[in-house]
Formats: structure tokens, C-alpha cells, sequence
């Protein structure tokens, strides 16, 4: 993200903008905190290798899955969400808002998810409950996994309930009401089509 040059593909222009954007960013007198600007980088490694993975391995009618992969399926949304939530906060950092950034992000993640599993099982996009919520590492086809993890899915959904929990432990209540409203609106489709 430190380079001297801009970054230019023809095969990901719209992730070429974002690169540009961060590494002016980086590069900027803004960032003089070493540790929290190494942090970032960190953080924007991980998303953006998760996000490619994500664009080259669609989902297969029948697969195996390596839960050590894991990160390579969250990584894209919950590095992302907490890089941006500590450039955001930059300068002013400390041990709680590194938790506060990383259960945003985990909320984030696990609801994108639970309101999408239906619409990327359909588009052929790798969907993590698909995976978080079966728990062996056997072939299985998608409607296997979908079926078990539809099962399971209340695994997926205490996980979200304990960061919402540690969130509002550790924030400010005023915080902890905005990312809950963030939540209920986010979840509207769901609620629409559960009626």
C-alpha cells in the first residue's frame, strides 16, 4: 500500500481505485502512529486476499472445505470493516476501540451473511455459513451444506448476539444504538419476507 506509483490492471480496475485511494492515504502526513498505521496495512493484506480468493473460488456444486480456510471466506469483510473503522478513529486508538473495530467487524461479517445466504447460494458466491456452520470437512454437495447449515444457523446467530453483547459492554451506549439500528435496517428484507 506504500508504493511510489499509482496502482493500474486491466483485470481489477475498481479495486485499483480503492488501492490508489488508500495508499494516498498511507503515504499522506496524516499517518505518524507507527503501530496503528501497521495495524491497517495488516488488516487491508488479509481483505484484499480474501477478496480475491473469494472472486476466483465461486462456489462448487460439490466440495471440500479446510475449516483452517476460514479466514480466507470472512476476511474480506471483517478485516475490511476493521481497518476502516481505525483509520477512521486513527491517532485516538487504544486496546477498547481496537475491540470496539474488530466486533463491528464481526457483526458486520455475520449479518451481511445471514441476510445473504439465500441470494449467494443462488449467484454461486461462497457464503461463510455454509461452511462455519457444518462442521466436518467431507465432500459435500451445495444442497447438503445449505440443508446443515440452515440446521445449524443458530450457531451463526449467538455468535452475532455475543458481539452485539461485548459491543455494548464496550462502547458508549449511544455507539452500541447506532450499530443496533445499523442491524434492524439492514435485516428489513429478511423481516419481509419472513411475514
Amino acid at each position: 500500500f506504500i508504493s511510489d506509483s499509482e496502482y493500474l490492471s486491466d483485470e481489477f480496475p475498481e479495486m485499483d481505485v480503492l488501492l490508489n485511494n488508500i495508499r494516498r492515504y498511507f503515504i499522506s502526513d496524516k499517518l505518524h502512529c507507527v503501530q496503528e498505521k501497521k495495524k491497517i496495512l495488516d488488516c487491508m493484506d488479509k481483505a484484499f486476499i480474501s477478496e480475491i480468493y473469494m472472486y476466483k473460488h465461486p462456489l462448487e456444486q460439490v466440495e471440500k472445505f479446510d475449516p483452517k480456510e476460514m479466514p480466507l471466506l470472512v476476511d474480506k469483510s471483517i478485516q475490511f470493516e476493521t481497518a476502516a473503522f481505525l483509520m477512521a478513529t486513527f491517532g485516538r486508538n487504544t486496546n477498547i476501540s481496537l475491540d470496539a473495530a474488530i466486533e463491528t467487524a464481526n457483526i458486520f461479517w455475520l449479518v451481511d451473511d445471514l441476510c445473504d445466504f439465500i441470494e449467494d447460494i443462488k449467484a454461486k458466491r461462497k457464503n461463510s455459513m455454509l461452511f462455519f456452520c457444518v462442521h466436518n470437512n467431507e465432500l459435500l454437495t451445495i444442497a447438503e451444506r445449505a440443508k446443515i447449515a440452515f440446521h445449524n444457523a443458530e450457531e451463526f446467530i449467538c455468535l452475532l448476539e455475543e458481539n452485539l453483547t461485548l459491543l455494548k459492554t464496550n462502547t458508549s451506549q449511544q455507539f452500541y444504538q447506532y450499530i443496533l439500528n445499523e442491524v434492524w435496517e439492514w435485516c428489513s428484507n429478511v423481516r419481509k419476507l419472513s411475514k
